[in-house]
């Protein structure tokens, strides 16, 4: 595939002003290309943790949840010991919002309006992933 090419050299129709072997080298591991000899070497990255990948594809066991009087909010839990909120919304979707604070769990379950505390506290500002 690619070969050792001094600096300077065209790489297609590419004249690349810093060594190509390190071109070479990074375009092979983007495609998950064996670089190094060896297996598994050249690998472009771990897997990805975004909102949706969160816990690296491990289940968890889910959070037992309390009922509450909202019209967007069905019922809440937390996880005291992984800081884990879990919200299941009027609609049947269920989301668990990850790093909470206690304090915004108190300040969730103690506000006149759920619904309004969590979209002013809680939305948008933590790391979550759909549940179900």
């Amino acid at each position: 595939m690619c070969a050792y090419r001094p600096a300077g050299h065209f790489f297609g129709r590419l004249a690349l002003p810093w060594p190509s072997y390190a071109v070479c080298t990074y375009i092979l591991s983007i495609k998950g290309q064996n670089v190094a000899g060896r297996e598994g070497a050249g690998t472009a990255r771990p897997p990805r943790r975004g909102r949706t990948g969160a816990g690296g594809g491990r289940k968890r066991a889910g959070v037992e949840r309390v009922a509450v009087k909202s019209s967007n909010l069905v019922s809440v839990g937390y996880d005291s010991a992984s800081r884990t909120l879990e919200i299941e919304f009027g609609g049947g979707s269920v989301y668990r919002y990850f790093r909470v604070p206690p304090e915004k769990h108190e300040g969730l379950m103690g506000a006149s309006s759920h619904g309004k505390y969590f979209a002013a506290r809680i939305k948008g500002v933590y790391r979550y992933t759909r549940v179900a």
